[in-house]
């Protein structure tokens, strides 16, 4: 029952911290330029420093190395991500650009804004290798597979989407990624960043959760629940893919003899809320962006909920 405490505080957190963010708007601090500019800064220098600093300072080689099968965890919850998605755009009738901005939404989670502080507040020891290592799948996936899908397939003339290697090298020179990859060699090599330098990125890295809620509580305000709610196939991610696919990966990993911190950590990973970015790359690229809009509203509100659920569960279920 610890966890679950531990989570519940955590989402006691993260509610505050949207809340002022919905009362920023609401009293007109920020707007939409000054939301753009605190997204550019928690997704280009927060998170990246927040990722670096915390891993490279922390882990040890032994570790990183003992981390390694959360990689085929990541594959295997892909794989198993596709497939639900497609049994659930036959239930509910889904195509054409709708179809695949659903398994868009469904496939990718926002794990840096929400996934990373509620794992590092968990499990505060190896959190940040289990997340960096599965971030190096996350981000192939999301900017490959994840992009090819924010294309509008239906209009008359649409070209849909291209992969070169140029594209490819260019979406995955990104800081995150190269945050983790740094961290790794860092691990690999024991490097030591100096004394002040390390201070400075992880006075940076805590802005993360801070500017990352306030963000998403003033962007949440901005839209109406209603249309939303009538979409039932939001409420079918929200409960197989936030509650009953994170549950499976936890227990079989369990199961398989992983570290419990490990299949807690890929579990909060499993059961994220619809990644912010999916909204945006689905109405850059002239697909259904309000559809998207309403998965990300319902699913990080659904998560203050999902994740005390899946917590309680954890610790009552028998392993």
């Amino acid at each position: 029952m610890g966890h679950f405490f531990l989570v519940l505080y955590q989402i006691g957190i993260f509610v505050m911290l949207l809340s002022l963010g919905v009362l920023c708007r609401k009293i007109r601090i920020l707007n939409e330029v000054s939301l753009y500019s605190i997204s550019q800064l928690v997704v280009k220098v927060a998170l990246p420093a927040f990722i670096f600093v915390n891993t490279a300072s922390s882990t040890s080689r032994e570790v990183l190395l003992g981390a390694l099968p959360i990689l085929l965890a990541a594959l295997c919850l892909y794989a198993v991500l596709i497939l639900l998605s497609t049994v659930l755009e036959k239930a509910f009738r889904l195509k054409g650009n709708r179809r695949n901005v659903f398994r868009m939404c469904l496939m990718f989670g926002n794990g840096g804004l929400i996934g990373v502080p509620l794992a590092v507040g968990i499990y505060p020891e190896n959190a940040l290798v289990y997340f960096g290592l599965i971030t190096v799948i996350d981000m192939v996936m999301i900017w490959t597979y994840g992009v090819a899908l924010s294309y509008d397939v239906e209009s008359k003339g649409a070209q849909g989407y291209r992969l070169t290697i140029r594209k490819f090298l260019r979406m995955m020179i990104n800081p995150a990624l190269i945050s983790v990859l740094l961290s790794i060699v860092f691990i690999l090599f024991g490097l030591k960043l100096p004394g002040i330098v390390n201070t400075v990125l992880e006075k940076t890295g805590n802005l993360l959760s801070p500017l990352g809620m306030i963000y998403m509580g003033a962007m949440l305000s901005w839209k109406s629940v209603k249309a939303s709610l009538r979409r039932t196939e939001i409420y079918a991610e929200i409960l197989l893919k936030m509650l009953v696919v994170p549950l499976l990966f936890f227990f079989v990993m369990l199961k398989i003899g992983l570290p419990e911190d490990m299949a807690g950590t890929f579990a909060v990973f499993a059961g994220l809320p619809t990644f912010m970015v999916s909204m945006m790359l689905a109405k850059n690229n002239g697909s259904d962006g309000d559809y998207a809009v309403g998965f990300v509203m319902m699913t990080t509100l659904a998560c203050l909920v999902t994740y005390p659920v899946m917590s309680l569960l954890q610790s009552v279920l028998p392993c």
